[in-house]
């Protein structure tokens, strides 16, 4: 054979060789098994990117990118599920995903790809205009009180699917976590019932405003008005205000427990307790001072009838000649004494225990005045409010100072 012979046979016998080893090495690329050892390489190494690529959907409706391939690993990764996804994709099973033919490659054979079978969900809710969502998107609107719907096609994994209705007063919410398995199962029905009810708000007081979760429903107690619906569990709270003279009262948050709610509207805040001391003290120092002066117009915080009483004992003691006179030092207030009363025409009133310390001095005028004696007394004055203020209509002694809660003013001589 000569060498050209010899050369041309090897040339044949090499391209023979390169053919059917493309040949083997196509078949293999492009094989079945191929295509589930890479698919599971990439969910075993949680490369989403790779699996959202290899990955395509029963559904053309259902979505597949990473987002989603995200979703299916963390279900894959519960419970041994891809151990079991993987037998039953290798046994040929029906399950999570199967293979099927996708056309040709290199010509010659056949290509395979992934396919994920994905599931729905049935969604009802018992409240027209309640949104149903999906891990936070809504998804769906109820329109009437006994809704259902199918949600999906869903990939397989864990769901937070949600009903919420945003009520005038307050909004209606409850939530469940549902797994969609796929492989043609659909999870159960979801029952996303709302648990409200129309309620009714009373106080202490009438004509207080009612607030549900902050918000001013624009009804006042003692109207029996039904508001609603909120729900009971105790998620909705409630609190009432009042317009006091001096003030707005507002009471302590309550939870709506049941279809009827009482709430206790406590006036006796500190700004309440603050407006009665300051008054208070006006008297008191006043009062002094009118004695010192010998003038009953310094007088401030009294009612009439007292501020008669001063003038007269101011003028015995000028028609007397005698002198009164005082420096305040402390005056110490029992804060838990105040508490204010609303009597039948409407007016308020309330009472305050006072404990003053003061040095004092009596003498004749045209004497030499003698050295002050330090005093205490304690008195309880009965306060009512008229013409924007708090003003002394009466005092007496008062034996049982009680000092669990006091605030104190000091005075410098």
């Amino acid at each position: 054979m000569n060498r050209k012979k010899v050369w041309a046979a090897g040339g044949a016998a090499a391209l023979i060789l390169l053919a059917a080893g493309l040949y083997l090495f196509g078949r293999w690329t492009a094989s079945e098994s191929r295509t589930v050892r890479d698919f599971e390489s990439a969910l075993r190494g949680g490369d989403t990117a790779k699996v959202a690529s290899m990955l395509v959907t029963d559904n053309d409706k259902a979505k597949m990118d990473e987002a989603a391939a995200r979703t299916l690993l963390a279900y894959l990764k519960q419970d041994g599920r891809l151990d079991q996804a993987m037998k039953e994709l290798s046994g040929s099973e029906t399950g999570i995903f199967s293979v099927e033919k996708n056309g040709r490659q290199y010509v010659l054979f056949d290509r395979y790809r992934v396919v994920v079978h994905t599931g729905t969900v049935e969604a009802r809710t018992n409240y027209n205009g309640a949104a149903i969502k999906l891990n936070g998107k809504t998804v769906a609107t109820a329109d009437s009180d006994d809704y259902s719907t199918q949600i999906g096609p869903l990939l397989p994994g864990n769901y937070k699917l949600e009903a919420v209705f945003a009520g005038d007063y307050a909004t209606l919410k409850t939530e469940q976590t549902v797994t969609v398995n796929g492989g043609g199962n659909s999870a159960e029905s979801v029952d996303l019932s709302l648990q409200g009810e129309m309620v009714t708000i009373d106080a202490n007081y009438p004509q207080a405003k009612i607030f549900i979760d902050d918000k001013d429903t624009g009804a006042l107690t003692g109207g029996n008005d039904s508001l609603g619906p909120v729900s009971t569990d105790g998620s909705n709270l409630v609190h009432v205000e009042k317009e006091f003279p001096w003030g707005t009262a507002k009471s302590k948050p309550q939870p709506i427990t049941g279809s009827s709610v009482h709430v206790e509207l406590d006036p006796n805040d500190d700004a309440l307790k603050d407006s009665v001391m300051l008054a208070a003290s006006n008297f008191i120092e006043s009062w002094m001072e009118a004695y010192n002066l010998l003038d009953p117009a310094v007088l401030k915080n009294s009612s009439a009838d007292k501020k008669a009483g001063l003038e007269a004992g101011v003028e015995d003691y000028k028609k007397n000649g005698l002198r009164y006179e005082s420096r305040l030092k402390k005056i110490v207030f029992d804060t838990d004494s105040i508490y204010v009363q609303q009597d039948s025409d409407g007016s308020f009133r309330t009472a305050v225990s006072v404990q003053s310390t003061y040095d004092q001095r009596f003498y004749a005028a045209g004497d030499t005045p003698p050295a002050y004696a330090e005093y205490t007394d304690t008195m309880t004055y009965r306060l009512v409010y008229e013409k924007g203020e708090w003003i002394v209509a009466d005092w007496y002694q008062d034996y049982g100072f009680q000092n669990a809660h006091t605030k104190t003013m000091s005075y410098s001589s």
